[in-house]
């Protein structure tokens, strides 16, 4: 960094911050900090999801001096890094990807957030975030369901109505909505509500 801290200081910091302050809030909830946190110390957690976390953190609260600046850069690497990979879609990629977006709007960088969000989405498609994934664990199913939602609210909020922008429909995303959160932190498996009671599932066509 060209402020005068090291990126591990600074990623560190940054997670204190991200989960005092933004967490909470809708569209940003679906990092499990004990969870990263692990990643974290292991070397698992993408270059792209950190740059991503500086970026929106600096952006949305006071870090220090010239902090938010090196957001803003960090943003631009992250999305360098993820164009310079993107035949290889991962979780990370997409958890990083709304972050970017949500800083590009916050920006007043529309046709960047606009395009990023399409990136986006054809990884959460290649993912099949819109589906369940029984096989995982709670944690992991969870993050994959906020994340999806997470993706719906955005291009829900970027489409504006005109259907020809949207690129998710509600009744093509067969999860169910996020749980409390008091059982995410703490790993206690809970059922959730489906948006529309109704949905089964995907519709399966006939032999």
């Amino acid at each position: 960094p060209s402020i005068d801290e090291s990126f591990d200081s600074l990623t560190s910091r940054t997670f204190d911050q991200f989960f005092r302050h933004v967490h909470h809030i809708p569209m940003y909830s679906f990092l499990h900090r004990a969870s990263l946190m692990e990643q974290y110390n292991s070397g698992k957690v993408d270059k792209a999801l950190l740059l991503a976390l500086i970026g929106i953190t600096s952006c949305l609260t006071d870090m220090g001096a010239g902090v938010r600046e090196y957001g803003d850069r960090c943003i631009d690497r992250a999305e360098h890094l993820i164009f310079s990979d993107y035949s290889r879609p991962s979780t990370f990629k997409v958890q990083a990807l709304v972050f970017m977006i949500k800083h590009r709007i916050l920006s007043n960088k529309y046709p960047s957030a606009f395009m990023l969000l399409s990136m986006a989405s054809r990884f959460a498609a290649a993912l099949r975030l819109n589906h369940a994934s029984p096989n995982l664990c709670f944690l992991a199913q969870e993050s994959r369901r906020r994340l999806m939602w997470s993706l719906y609210c955005i291009d829900t909020g970027i489409s504006a109505g005109y259907r020809d922008f949207a690129l998710w429909r509600a009744d093509r995303i067969f999860v169910s909505l996020p749980c409390n959160e008091r059982n995410f932190e703490f790993d206690l498996p809970q059922a959730a509500e489906m948006l529309d009671p109704a949905s089964n599932g995907p519709d399966i066509p006939p032999p």
